[in-house]
Order: structure tokens, then sequence, then C-alpha cells
């Protein structure tokens, strides 16, 4: 069985807690066992980093960009540094968050995923040197080819 955390924002929604539990139970369908973990970006990051790291996951799953202000003292996105498969689904339109994540230094292990045409549109246009980048359907469907692709 694969072990994986799926990161997601506070609260409820897609990119929070209810999305997080969906694809959890979805994940569970696959095999997959998957925790929790709220990433409230007023705590420290390092204390999310090492709890992550302590569980040794085979994959981590992000919503929305979800962690992606945690970094490493030289300034890259700690999840590069991370021994396992990245899958970051976009839900949402969070164009702020493209400008101030996906210009920095990414890692091959890096899948994402986008659940809304035109997001993957601006994406594919705006940012070529993605390591990895596909429109899937919805949440709810994504997993198989999430586990075909990155596993």
């Amino acid at each position: 069985m694969l072990k994986s955390i799926i990161l997601c924002h506070p609260g409820d929604g897609e990119s929070g807690r209810e999305g997080a539990e969906r694809l959890q139970r979805k994940a569970a369908e696959y095999g997959i066992d998957a925790a929790i973990m709220e990433i409230n970006e007023k705590k420290p990051g390092h204390e999310y980093y090492f709890a992550i790291i302590r569980s040794k996951p085979d994959l981590i799953f992000t919503l929305d960009f979800a962690g992606f202000a945690m970094s490493t003292e030289t300034g890259d996105i700690a999840y590069i540094n991370l021994p396992c498969r990245n899958i970051h689904l976009i839900i949402k339109d969070r164009e702020a968050d493209f400008e101030r994540y996906l210009t920095r230094k990414l890692s091959i292990a890096m899948f994402f995923y986008c659940l809304n045409h035109e997001i993957y549109d601006i994406l594919q246009s705006r940012y070529p040197e993605l390591p990895y980048l596909k429109e899937i359907a919805d949440l709810d469907n994504m997993l198989k080819d999430v586990l075909a692709e990155a596993v």
C-alpha cells in the first residue's frame, strides 16, 4: 500500500478539508493510505515540512498550492527536496500563486494537474518549463491518471 499525505488549505471547499477528504476516499479505492494535513500559512513552515519528512510518504498531494510558501534556507520551494512524488492539483484560478511559485526552481518530481481548461491553457502558455502539466476531468476521477503517470 502506498502512503501519502494530502496537503490542503484550512477550511472547507475543494481546496480545503472537503476536497482533501474526497481525495482521501478516492485514494483508498486505489490502495493509497492518505493522511490529511491542513497547512496554515501563518504557522512556521518547517514544522509541516519535518512532519512530512517523518511520515516518509511515497506521494504527496497538494490542493491549490497548499504549503508552497514553505521554503528552504536558499529560498527554494521546500517540496523540491522531498524524496517522493509531488502531485499538485490546481483547482481554482490562483493567478497570484502562479507567478509567486511557478517562476521559482521546480523539481522533475513535481506533477501539476489542472481541473479547469482555462487554467491549463494559462499555465501551458506562461510556464512552459513546468516539469509535467496535464488537464484532468475532475477531482474524483483523476487518481487513475495520476497513478498511471506518477507512480
